[in-house]
This record gives structure tokens, C-alpha cells and sequence, in this order.
């Protein structure tokens, strides 16, 4: 019995004061609770297939209903390692337990040829010593569920009481990262779990609206500098031990999943079944363990049309869950496809989205047309998705309608659908994103755009910086002055930035550039420095140079554009 009702037939008990006597009164009570007694007091394993629908939702009788998915949380990993490249920001301080530590490794990576000049020619102790490297922490959290090579982004942190003032442009190199196990010896003692490696990304935005003062230039993070040394072992707990359970749950796993000549991804064992991830949901894990939960227990082939026509009914409905229909449509499988196909040809609200990306998902490309629909759509609540569901298909050479599609999107006023329209171009490789590496190693991706100029910071993996726009040319009149003497200055009758950057000793080294960003970006990138002398800088890292840009374009004014940072998927959806 609902809650619903049973406040309702509370509210016709007469309350005291009225006219009803204690008699009606006590008839009334005794009623209501035999009610609750029958209705709470029935086994919920006698609940059919149909009467699990008639409730309205389509989360009840399934694999999540009955059991607890373990492995499935973000594991934290540690380790120490060096940072180098530093410009003798870096310290000769290190304890005496990581110090041994890491002068064992060292030596390791130098056996191996592993170390670049100039730290091929020194010892591990030199290395060490030297104010261009120092000794830091390091911590991540691996994924849930996430597959052996799976990247993640890891912080790392100077040691504390050491003279080392910053990370900015350093590089960390290649390190272990171990899982922590009660009773071990500290993070040296773990079993290693992950390895990590890369640039060091400074936070250089403010951090805070009221705060000009930017991050701690002693802790930085290497974005997707993380990699998974094995798969995260999933398995299903039974809430109720019950081997027979255990053996319908790996027998409707599998008939979902289970494709010819492939391992088995359920495996049943007492009462937990082992999950193994099928290759074709590797690179979208989370989704899989989505489908895998909504699967429905009952075998019974009569019940599956029931069940399909109620789901549509409740799609239909307003305010209806569309995420757990979607789930519980795709759990099903392909003999899904003949109830999805009227509703996203015909409806025109949410359920034709929810409809036409399921389909897709079963691999069913007619539904492309009213997806293409939705996402050039401007009124559509699901716009933005239904544009990041076409950026899957840009590659597939029947789908030449969904790049199409992604191709004006590029062009539209709203800047999140033009940043999801160029990363699922990007990903088809198509020939509008152009893509190149500066001498830092930096990647730039730029791709026209009439609907005025936005520079999007990628913080995520691989890191870049994304142009869309079509006139980068910047104004003249222009004097900046950055961290570490820095000046960027263009007078009023200037058709060239110039840039002034200290060398060793205090000994500047000045350049020109034309007025517009994507040069000012490659100079800055570029390695200044004297030939005669043989003084030479590494250009400014990206976490520098997306600063200076920052400041440019938010700060000063000096760079049209939008500036957009781009840290994780959900920011473009929600």
C-alpha cells in the first residue's frame, strides 16, 4: 500500500473533538492497521513482474534491486617521486627514507636509459642535489570500476620543510603509485597500484572572484598523468545470500551481454558474481555498470512485451524519470528497438531524446535523423546532449548527417554547443579542427568560427588550448607585466608585441611578434635565449602560458574572446 493512501484514509479518521465517537473512532484505527499489516507485512519476493510495474518505476526486480556492486569506488593511490626542469626553483632537500628511495630508483631509470639530457649525465645523487629538481608527494584517485590503462589525474606537492618555492614548468617523471593496505608501512610499503607521469599544470587563476592572489605555485597537478597498472575487480554482493539468486543473476548478465567467443561477464561463485567489463564498454565503463544494474531478474518471455509497454507508457508521462526508462529500455536489448522507434518519431518533447539515444546505443542508426533534430534545436531541454550524442557517430561513414549537424553547431551563439560540437568533430578527426604541437610541447587545436572568438583552456586528457573563432588579431596600446619580469607591451602606433623575458643573471632577452594570439602563443612557447652566450630558457609551460592568457583576455581586455575552461564532461551539460 502507498504511503498516499494511507494518509488518506488517515485523514478520515475523526479527530478528537468532532462529532464521531470513540467507537467509530477505534473501528477506523483497527482498519487502518490491518491495512498497513497486510500491505508491509507481504514478502517482497512474491511481488510478480506486473505488479512491479503497476508501482511506476522501472527500478524494482532488477539486478540493482538485489544486490551491491563492491570494487565500484574511487581508490586512492600515493607515491613519491622528482619533478625536474625547474628554473632553480626547485631543493636539495629530501628525508632520509624517500631520499633512499628515490636515489634506488633513479638508478634504475638511468640502467634503463630512461633519463633525458641533461640528467643522463649526472648521477642519481646529483640529480638530487641539483635546485633544477625536487622531491615531491604525489596522490590520485583511480576511477571506479576502471579498466587496466585508464587515465586519471594525479596532484602532486613539495615536501613539506623543504627550500622548494615552485613546481611551474617542471615535469614529473616516471613513478609508482601504490594502493595503502591496513597494517602496511607507509606508502614505500603498498602494492603498486598505478603510474604516474608528466607536466606539471600550476592552477594560475585566481582563486576566488575576490582574490586576485593565484594557486600554490608548490602544488600543482598532471593532468591525466595517471594510468591503471590492472582492471578494478567488480563483483555483486547478494543483500539476501541465496545461491540460486546467484545463478539467475549471472544467467541474465550474460544473455545480455555475452557476445560468441568471448569470455563470460558474469561469472557466479556462492553468492557473489564477478564482473568482467566487455571490451566494447572499456572505454565507457560507467555505462556498462548503468545497463548491468537495471537489468530485470524475471525470465519469463510473456512479461518482457508487458514490461515494454508499460516503460512507454511511462515515458509518456509528465515529470517521468527518463534516465531510469532509458536504463531499464537499454538492459533489455535490441528487442527494445520496435517500442523505441514510434516514440522518437513521433513525440517531440523529452521522451523522443531518451528514445532516439537508446536506440542508438543499440546500435540502431535510424534514429539519427531525430537526434540530428533535437540538437539543432534551440528550444529542446536536451539539446546540448543530443549534440554530444552525435559527436559518437561523426566517424562512421553512414552517419554523414551527424557531422554535418556538428558542423553548424559550430557556427551557433551558444558556446558550450560549439565547444561539444568541436570535440566530437575532433574526434571523427575531421579536417576543420586543425591541430598542432608548439615547441613546449603544448598542443593548439583551432577551427573557424562565425559566431565570434572563444579560447577554451582543455584541462582534461590530453591538455590543450582550443581556438574557435576567425580574427584573432589583438588591439595595440597594450603594457602587461606577468610573473617572474615578464612584459608584454605594444605602444599606440605598434603593429608588433614586444616581448621582454630575463635570462640568467638578470640578462633579458627581447622578441617581436605580430598582434594576434596564435603567434603570441608560439613565441612564448618558443625557447628564448642568447646563441652567442649559449643561454638558453625553456619556453613557458602551458599552465604559464594559459595564465598570461587569462590575464589578457578576462583581465585586461586586450585578447576578443570568451574565455571558457573546460575541466571535466559534466561542465558542457549541466
Amino acid at each position: 500500500m502507498s504511503d498516499n493512501l494511507i494518509m488518506s484514509l488517515y485523514a478520515r479518521v475523526p479527530k478528537r473533538g468532532s462529532r464521531g465517537d470513540v467507537a467509530d473512532q477505534m473501528r477506523h484505527i483497527i482498519f487502518i492497521i490491518l491495512l498497513i499489516s497486510i500491505s508491509y507485512g507481504c514478502s517482497p519476493t512474491s511481488h510478480t513482474p506486473s505488479a512491479e510495474l503497476e508501482k511506476g518505476t522501472p527500478k524494482d526486480n532488477t539486478v540493482g534491486s538485489v544486490t551491491e556492486l563492491t570494487g565500484f569506488l574511487a581508490l586512492r593511490v600515493d607515491g613519491f617521486g622528482v619533478v625536474i626542469n625547474l628554473s632553480g626553483t626547485g631543493s636539495r632537500d629530501c628525508p632520509p627514507a624517500q631520499r633512499e628511495f628515490i636515489v634506488k630508483y633513479l638508478r634504475g631509470m638511468k640502467s634503463r636509459r630512461e633519463l633525458n639530457k641533461p640528467y643522463d649525465l649526472m648521477t642519481a645523487e646529483q640529480i638530487l642535489d641539483s635546485t633544477s629538481t625536487a622531491v615531491v608527494q604525489i596522490s590520485g584517485l583511480v576511477p571506479a570500476g576502471a579498466p587496466k590503462g585508464a587515465a586519471f589525474d594525479v596532484e602532486v606537492r613539495s615536501l613539506p620543510q623543504t627550500q622548494t618555492t615552485s613546481l611551474q614548468g617542471g615535469v614529473l617523471l616516471p613513478c609508482d603509485l601504490r594502493i595503502l593496505v591496513a597494517g602496511s608501512r607507509g606508502v614505500l610499503a603498498g602494492q603498486r597500484g598505478a603510474i604516474a607521469t608528466g607536466e606539471v599544470f600550476i592552477n594560475p587563476f585566481p582563486t576566488s572572484s575576490r582574490q586576485a592572489r593565484k594557486g600554490d605555485p608548490r602544488r600543482g597537478v598532471v593532468i591525466g598523468g595517471g594510468r591503471t597498472l590492472y582492471d578494478r575487480k567488480l563483483e555483486l554482493a547478494l543483500l539476501q545470500p541465496d545461491s540460486r539468486v546467484a545463478s539467475l543473476l549471472q544467467r541474465r548478465i550474460n544473455t545480455r551481454f555475452q557476445r560468441p567467443g568471448r569470455d563470460k561477464v558474469a561469472d557466479a561463485s556462492r553468492n557473489v558474481v564477478k564482473i568482467t567489463i566487455p571490451e566494447e564498454y572499456r572505454d565507457n565503463y560507467r555505462h556498462f555498470v548503468d545497463v548491468l544494474m537495471a537489468i530485470n531478474l524475471d525470465e519469463h518471455p510473456g512479461r518482457q512485451d508487458l514490461r515494454l509497454r508499460e516503460l512507454s507508457r511511462l515515458a509518456q508521462q509528465e515529470g517521468a524519470d527518463y534516465e531510469a526508462i532509458a536504463l531499464a529500455w537499454e538492459a533489455i536489448g535490441k528487442d527494445t528497438l520496435g517500442y523505441l522507434e514510434p516514440i522518437y518519431k513521433s513525440d517531440k518533447g523529452r521522451a523522443a531524446f531518451y528514445a532516439a539515444r537508446t536506440a542508438l546505443n543499440l546500435e540502431d542508426l535510424t534514429a539519427l535523423d531525430t537526434m540530428v533534430a533535437i540538437a539543432l534545436n534551440d528550444n529542446h531541454p536536451d539539446q546540448l546532449q543530443a549534440a554530444r550524442v552525435l559527436g559518437r557517430f561523426c566517424g562512421d561513414p553512414k552517419a554523414i548527417r551527424a557531422r554535418s549537424a556538428l558542423a553548424t553547431l559550430l557556427n551557433q551563439p551558444n558556446d558550450r554547443l560549439r565547444i561539444i560540437a568541436y570535440e566530437g568533430l575532433r574526434g571523427a578527426a575531421d579536417r576543420r579542427i586543425r591541430s598542432y604541437r608548439l615547441p613546449n610541447g603544448m598542443l593548439v587545436e583551432q577551427a573557424d568560427s562565425q559566431a565570434g572568438n572563444l579560447l577554451c583552456v582543455w584541462a582534461m586528457n590530453p591538455y590543450r588550448l582550443v581556438l574557435l573563432g576567425r580574427d584573432w588579431r589583438c588591439p595595440n596600446n597594450v603594457f602587461y607585466e606577468g610573473e617572474n619580469g615578464l612584459l608584454i607591451n605594444a605602444g599606440p602606433d605598434a603593429a608588433e608585441f614586444a616581448i621582454t623575458q630575463p635570462l640568467a643573471e638578470g640578462r633579458p632577452v627581447r622578441r617581436t611578434c605580430p598582434l594576434n594570439v596564435e603567434h603570441l602563443v608560439a613565441t612564448l612557447a618558443m625557447p628564448p635565449g642568447d646563441v652567442k652566450e649559449k643561454i638558453f630558457l625553456r619556453g613557458l609551460s602551458f599552465s604559464q602560458i594559459v595564465g598570461i592568457l587569462y590575464d589578457l583576455s578576462v583581465t585586461e581586455k586586450v585578447i576578443p574572446a570568451v574565455f571558457y575552461l573546460h575541466r571535466t564532461e559534466d561542465d558542457l551539460v549541466n
